[in-house]
C-alpha cells in the first residue's frame, strides 16, 4: 500500500514536530493525534526551511476505507504512546544474563533505552544489527544504558544469544513488566529519562537515535 511506504519514509510522530491543522494553524500534539486516531486525516509532512519536522492534517475521503483504517490504527498507537510520556516507570529490579542488576536507584541520572521483544518475533530480530550500531555510537557515553526486556525465559535467551550478536543487556521473563507498561506489540522501544520517567515510546528503531539525542539534551 502506498501509504505504508509513505509512513515508513516520512512519518516520525514520536520525535519533536510542529503539528498543524487543516488550515495550517498550530494545534496541540494530543489533539493532532486524536484527529489522526479518528481515521479521517493523513499526517502530511511539509517542507521546512530548517530541520524541524512539520505535519499538517490532510482530510481523507470517506470512500478511502483501507487508508482510513490503517491511519486510524497508527493514530491510536501514537496517541497511546503520547499519553504514557512523563509517567513514572513501574518499580523494577532486573538481572540480566550476565548477572548485572538494574533498579530505579542505580539507573537514576542515566538515560535508558529499553527494547521489548521475544525470540520468535522476526521483526525484533531483524532490527538488532541497526540497534547494535546505535549502541556502538553511544559506547563512550556513560549516561546511556541499553537494556532489552524479553518475554522468554533466561535459559532460552542464553541459547539464542550464543549465535546472535546483540549488544543490549538482556533480561528475561518480563511478561509482568510488559503488562504494567501496556506493551502489546513487538518490538517496542521506550526511552526513560534521567528521573526515571517515560520520555518517548516508539515501535520503529529508525526513530530511536533522534529520541535519545532529545532525551540527553533535556538533561
Amino acid at each position: 500500500m502506498p501509504y505504508l511506504q509513505y509512513q515508513a519514509t516520512h512519518v516520525r510522530l514520536t520525535t519533536s514536530y510542529i503539528a498543524l491543522d487543516t488550515a495550517l494553524q498550530p494545534i496541540a500534539r494530543e489533539k493532532f493525534l486524536e484527529l489522526l486516531a479518528s481515521g479521517g486525516y493523513l499526517p502530511l509532512r511539509l517542507q521546512s526551511p530548517d530541520s524541524q519536522q512539520v505535519y499538517r492534517l490532510h482530510p481523507i475521503p470517506e470512500t478511502a476505507t483501507d487508508v482510513r483504517g490503517v491511519i486510524q490504527q497508527t493514530g491510536i498507537r501514537y496517541l497511546q504512546y503520547f499519553r504514557e510520556e512523563g509517567t513514572t516507570m513501574p518499580l523494577f529490579n532486573w538481572t540480566d544474563l550476565n548477572g548485572n542488576q538494574y533498579t530505579p536507584e542505580n539507573t537514576k541520572g542515566k538515560v535508558m533505552a529499553l527494547k521489548c521483544w521475544f525470540i520468535a518475533c522476526q521483526a525484533c530480530k531483524e532490527e538488532m544489527p541497526a540497534l547494535n550500531e546505535i549502541v556502538q555510537q553511544y559506547q563512550e557515553n556513560k549516561e546511556m544504558l541499553f537494556v532489552s526486556l524479553a518475554l522468554d525465559e533466561p535459559a532460552k535467551l542464553q541459547e539464542f544469544m550464543r549465535h546472535t550478536a546483540f549488544r543490549y543487556a538482556v533480561v528475561g521473563d518480563q511478561q509482568p513488566m510488559m503488562d504494567s507498561l501496556h506493551i502489546h506489540a513487538y518490538p517496542t522501544h521506550l526511552v526513560i529519562d534521567r528521573k526515571g520517567k517515560i520520555f518517548r515510546i516508539t515501535d520503529r528503531h529508525e526513530e530511536l537515535d533522534a529520541i535519545l539525542q532529545e532525551a540527553l539534551r533535556e538533561g
